[in-house]
């Protein structure tokens, strides 16, 4: 049957006169194969509106259009009968307009074969043209094509029963041979005696045989003919005897005429260099196979038995849904080639098999069943530029070796039906597919096959490779989750690709000290259990999913949105773009380990309990990124490993997870911390800190040295400065301490009154103005007893003779409590060993001062039992009060 393009070439040449533009052929050819339009539209349109065919054809005479349309389709000028037939008598009833139809419907074979000639050189005017199409070279495109094809056409008439031989000889021009076959001794009239020959092998000759039986017998000899056509009528399966027939490129095509013909057919005797094919209505067809280089396209068939196959190979075409057998030659290595798409099924006997199967696609993908399980083929070959798929049991590769030499664009594999223990290193294949729930075992593999898991196994699998390299490499495609785990410590180099559907692996076990996981792909991937040193993803644009073992020390993250489950240990990671989590299942202290965290957007704390994560500072400097907890709240603690540390830029949920920041372990630099702005433990070191919580209801403790704490924020939040004991305590300088929210909160050791007071208790506080005193070296009487009190608030206003600074010293704050040049002696206090906080106020500032008493029995507290221990800048005379003082 014609194919659409040649179809529409064949409308252009009988209503145009001409091959058909490009983009023309293209726009129907597309309409028409997806069943948008159809050829009767192509038609209409022509004739309805197109101004050539108007000044054409549509301006003739029925007669005239009956004559042009001869000439152009078939070039030859009709008989009068012909003429009448269409004009005056039966055929007039079809429109003019679609007399074209019913002429290439209606031809013989000699004007199907100028047809046909015409459509071919329409074609190749139509294709080599492209851009630079010309009508009138496209009208002598096709103008004068087959005026030379007649040659003789003969009927052959001695019956066989006569006895008579007919004996023809051929022509060097286009010969046309009839007949009928038939049994022996019957009517009809090609039998073994008949001989049939031509020596043009270049010319188109055509021999048609017609049966209402089985055709046992065939001329003795039929040689140098380009095409038979044989067509059944018999209503019960027939017999075909090819003896006979010379091959040289012979088309046979054998097709069943009428509704009630048998779908069965018996080939005997198919002779080697023929192309025989059989048609739509023929289901069932089994042959015998005498020559070489026979091609059988069966592609209508879906039962086909095959025999007499040999080491002569001879090419069967099938398609969806075929069932083939194959038979060979005792003592011979037999061979077949199968081109198909679809799924076809494979048998052979047990004895006498088909040793070699050659596969190939048929311009489509294809599978391959070895149906019998005795069928146990020696070697495999696939060819082409399809994908190809054979099917097969774990008993059947055993022995088997393969082949490839298909197009590099084209994927070979070979499925798995069933499993155990295997060794494919001699399979020369692109996949070995797991398809069955049965394949877990251990399998020995070369270095160029890929795995291809597109079923769970359920259990393990285990992958090694008989080499022993320093980089042997594997390479793993899943298209189903596994619950079972997959061993592949043999090999360095695992690459890993999901296809088709997110899949899930349980267990992935490579070696401990070198293999290196490299995952791709555009689905999901989730690695639940991992044995490698490293995991590389950045080729994978679906989302990773992976849960870390100690031993995973390298983790490389893709364009989707990664999740990296974290368990400690030694380990880089770069989580690549998209929005990537790292998750903390319990308690973690990575602050010892080595460990470099780029790329990653969210960190989330799953316990189910109050859990926490201790990471150095290094790994959240200036990053921003998604902090959370799970369930009861839990705690991020930052060890400073720097320096500096900037949180602002990190996105805190305070409902789930708290910021810990501790730089007391870091003695030799003094530290610059901005907190994250969710109310933020920080501790300092014994340096010079400066402490910015931001933020949020902080607590911050400077833990020694004269550090710079500032408590700007743009919402109020009750911070807590943390004092730490005057053993260690510097100057604190505090900037925009808020006096109604925020606290100072001292060590109950410094406080005589608070000494057995629980922490975060208010401390006791006593308001004195106890006037300055105006005879030098007297004593400073605090106007409130510290055995009450924890802190005295002196708003006494000081002597501004001397200006009090973050530097002052005991000295100072007694000159500053005289009138005069001469200092006080000492601050009065209620009892020897007494300790006190006492608040002063000069400039706006408050200034915090720790008083003990050294122990002499005058209860006096002189200048070197006086520190000052932190400045409030911007804070008034009387605004502190006792809500802002707490027990650390």
């Amino acid at each position: 049957m014609a194919t659409v393009s040649e179809q529409i070439q064949q409308v252009y040449i009988g209503l145009l006169g001409r091959a058909a533009d490009l983009p023309g052929l293209e726009y129907w050819k597309q309409e028409i194969e997806q069943g948008a339009l159809s050829l009767e539209q192509l038609r209409a349109n022509i004739v309805n509106e197109q101004p050539e065919y108007a000044t054409g054809l549509g301006a003739l005479s029925r007669a005239s259009v009956i004559v042009e349309l001869y000439s152009r389709m078939f070039n030859r000028v009709p008989a009068s009968n012909e003429v009448g037939y269409w004009a005056e008598e039966g055929g007039s009833t079809v429109d003019i307009d679609l007399l074209v139809f019913a002429l290439v419907n209606g031809a013989d074979q000699q004007d199907s074969l100028v047809l046909s000639m015409k459509t071919a050189a329409a074609e190749q005017y139509t294709n080599a043209a492209g851009d630079n199409y010309d009508p009138t070279a496209a009208t002598d495109a096709v103008k004068d094509v087959g005026l030379s094809v007649p040659g003789i056409t003969v009927a052959f008439t001695d019956a066989d029963a006569t006895g008579a031989a007919d004996e023809y000889q051929g022509t060097d021009n286009n010969d046309f041979f009839s007949a009928t076959g038939g049994i022996e001794n019957s009517d009809a009239t090609l039998d073994s005696e008949d001989t049939l020959a031509d020596n043009n092998l270049n010319d188109e000759d055509i021999l048609s045989i017609t049966s209402a039986t089985d055709i046992i017998e065939m001329a003795s000899l039929i040689s140098g003919i380009e095409t038979i056509n044989i067509s059944l009528s018999s209503s019960i399966p027939s017999t075909i005897n090819l003896d006979g027939i010379v091959g040289f490129g012979t088309t046979i095509n054998v097709t069943n005429a009428g509704d009630s013909a048998s779908d069965s057919v018996l080939l005997l005797n198919v002779p080697g260099d023929v192309k025989l094919i059989t048609g739509d209505k023929i289901n069932t067809v089994s042959a015998m196979i005498e020559g070489k280089d026979a091609v059988l396209d069966l592609s209508a068939a879906t039962n086909i038995q095959l025999q007499n196959l040999d080491e002569n190979d001879v090419t069967i075409i099938t398609s969806d849904g075929a069932q083939v057998s194959l038979d060979g030659t005792s003592g011979r290595t037999d061979s077949v080639t199968l081109q198909s798409t679809g799924t076809v099924s494979i048998e052979s006997e047990e004895t006498d098999q088909v040793e070699i199967l050659k596969l190939s696609g048929n311009n489509g993908d294809v599978l391959y069943l070895l149906d019998s399980e005795g069928y146990l083929p020696t070697e495999v070959v696939f060819s082409g530029s399809s994908n190809i798929t054979l099917g097969l049991t774990l008993d059947q590769v055993t022995g088997l070796s393969s082949l490839d030499t298909s197009s590099s664009l084209a994927t070979t594999t070979i499925r798995l039906l069933s499993g155990g223990t295997g060794d494919f290193s001699n399979l020369n294949v692109d996949f070995i597919e797991f398809a069955s729930a049965e394949g877990a075992g251990t399998y020995s593999l070369s270095q160029r096959q890929g795995i291809l898991l597109s079923s769970d196994l359920g259990s393990a699998i285990t992958f090694d490779t008989p080499t022993d390299g320093a980089a042997d490499s594997i390479n793993i495609s899943v298209a189903a989750s596994q619950t079972g785990s997959i061993d592949v410590s043999d090999f360095e180099v695992i690459n890993l690709s999901s296809v088709s559907n997110a899949v899930e692996l349980s267990a992935l076990t490579g070696s401990e000290s070198g293999s290196i996981v490299n995952i791709s792909g555009s689905q999901n991937v989730t690695l639940a259990s991992i044995t490698a040193q490293g995991v590389n993803a950045n080729h994978l644009t679906g989302n990773l999913t992976i849960t870390q073992s100690e031993l995973l020390t390298s983790m490389t993250g893709g364009s989707g949105d990664d999740t990296f489950t974290i368990v400690g240990g030694d380990f880089a990671l770069d989580a690549g773009s998209g929005t990537d989590a790292l998750l903390f299942t319990d308690t973690l202290d990575l602050s010892a380990n080595t460990i470099d965290i780029i790329n990653v957007e969210k960190m989330q704390i799953t316990a189910d309990a109050a859990a926490s994560v201790t990471l150095n500072s290094s790994e959240l400097d200036n990053k921003p990124i998604i902090l959370s907890g799970t369930g009861e709240k839990d705690t991020f603690i930052i060890n400073m490993d720097e320096s500096s540390l900037n949180l602002s830029s990190l996105n805190v949920d305070s409902d789930t997870v708290s910021i810990s920041i501790n730089g007391a372990d870091l003695t030799t630099r003094e530290l610059t911390i901005v907190g994250s702005g969710v109310g933020d433990v920080i501790t300092g070191n014994s340096s010079d800190d400066t402490l910015t919580p931001g933020e949020g209801a902080d607590r911050v403790s400077g833990l020694g040295g004269d550090d710079m704490i500032d408590l700007a924020e743009s919402e109020a939040a009750a911070d807590i400065v943390v004092l730490s004991s005057v053993n260690v305590q510097g100057v604190d300088s505090i900037d925009s301490f808020n006096v109604q929210n925020d606290i100072i909160a001292w060590q109950n050791t410094d406080l005589t009154a608070e000494s057995n007071v629980p922490s975060g208790s208010n401390l006791q506080f006593a308001y004195t103005d106890t006037a300055l005193i105006s005879a030098g070296g007297s004593t400073f009487t605090l106007g409130a007893s510290s055995s009450e009190f924890s802190i005295v608030e002196l708003n006494t206003t000081l002597d501004d003779d001397i200006e009090l600074t973050k530097s002052s010293t005991g000295s100072d704050l007694l000159q500053a409590l005289s009138e005069d040049s001469t200092p006080v002696s000492g601050i009065q206090v209620n009892a020897a060993d007494d300790k006190v906080g006492l608040i002063s106020y000069q400039n706006n500032n408050a200034y915090l001062w720790h008083l003990e008493q050294s122990g002499s029995s005058d209860a006096l507290v002189m200048a070197e039992d006086i520190q000052l221990v932190a400045v409030l800048y911007d804070v008034g005379q009387g605004e502190l009060s006792s809500s802002n003082f707490i027990v650390a």
